[in-house]
Formats: structure tokens, C-alpha cells, sequence
């Protein structure tokens, strides 16, 4: 008995060292701590849903991602607006390995009471008048890092999609300017 006891003392003495030094990435995220306990429950439960999506379509979204960035560079280095063209092309089917995590993830996004959580969250975080490009910027980067929580193996999965789709937006931009 004297064993178990000893045993348990040091499991629970381990576990609080671990999420005390680091263990739990949400702990320490400035942004997550301004979060109401309704907006942490959603956004956690939404990166269980997501960690569900990577698990049964995450190839496809590395696929995906893989392929986009080959897209990407193509772009950049494209000499002339056809170069553009016949690299955004290759797009529609680069889009088709990512279709079943998509319609996955339409599925199993917060609803109802958790949305609201979730939205009213991203409020109080970047402010009430945030564009929604700012706002779903935001909510992925919360999202990945309670995925590094509640999902850590898929996590740099949908970290290298959040970074894809932001080096698309910065190849769309400076393609309006130009």
C-alpha cells in the first residue's frame, strides 16, 4: 500500500512539474489566457474535432501543402503573367486533395453556444472591428496551438497548412500590386 501511495505522489508531483515547466502550451499562451473558460472549452473541443479530421484526411492535406508549395514557387518565379497563369492552373488540383478534410472539417466546426464562445473570444483578443482575414488568422493559430495540446502528432500538419495559406495570401497581394 506504502508503494502505491509513493507511486501516485510521484505521478502527481511529475505531472505538475511537466505542465508547470511548459507541458501545456495553452497554459502560457497570453492570448488564450484573456479567453473566457466557455471560448477555451470551444476552441478545445473544436481542435479535437480538427485533430479527428487530420487523422482520417490528414495525408490529403499534406499532399495539399506539398503540392502548393511547389505551386508557390512557381509563381514567384514566374517571369511574366502567363508563367502566373500556368502555375494557378495546377491549383484546381492540388484543391481536390484536400476535399475530403475540408468537407470534414465543415462538418465538424463549432456551432450554436461554442461559436459564440469562439467568436466573442477572437472579440476580446484582436477587437470588435478585426477583419475576418484577421480573425481567422487568429482563431488557426490558437487552433494549431491546441492542437499542440490535444493533438501533437497532426499538429505540424496544420501548421504547414495555416503557413501555405499564408504565403498564398502574400503571393496574392503583391500580385494586386503589381
Amino acid at each position: 500500500m506504502k508503494q502505491i501511495a509513493q507511486t501516485l505522489l510521484t505521478a502527481v508531483v511529475a505531472t505538475f512539474f511537466l505542465f508547470s515547466c511548459g507541458g501545456d502550451p495553452t497554459a502560457s499562451n497570453p492570448d488564450i489566457a484573456k479567453m473566457s473558460d466557455a471560448g477555451k472549452k470551444a476552441m478545445s473541443e473544436a481542435s479535437e474535432a480538427l485533430c479527428t479530421c487530420l487523422n482520417e484526411h490528414g495525408d490529403g492535406l499534406k499532399e495539399f501543402t506539398k503540392e502548393m508549395n511547389t505551386i508557390a514557387a512557381e509563381i514567384e518565379k514566374a517571369e511574366d503573367k502567363e508563367g502566373e497563369k500556368a502555375a494557378i492552373s495546377k491549383m484546381m488540383g492540388a484543391m481536390g486533395k484536400m476535399k475530403a478534410f475540408g468537407e470534414c472539417m465543415d462538418k465538424a466546426k463549432p456551432s450554436g453556444e461554442a461559436e459564440k464562445a469562439i467568436e466573442a473570444a477572437m472579440k476580446k483578443i484582436i477587437g470588435e472591428d478585426a477583419n475576418r482575414k484577421a480573425r481567422n488568422k487568429k482563431t488557426f493559430e490558437l487552433l494549431a496551438t491546441f492542437l499542440d495540446k490535444n493533438c501533437a502528432s497532426n499538429a505540424e500538419t496544420f501548421k504547414g497548412f495555416i503557413s501555405i495559406m499564408e504565403k498564398m495570401d502574400k503571393i496574392d497581394e503583391n500580385r494586386k500590386r503589381k
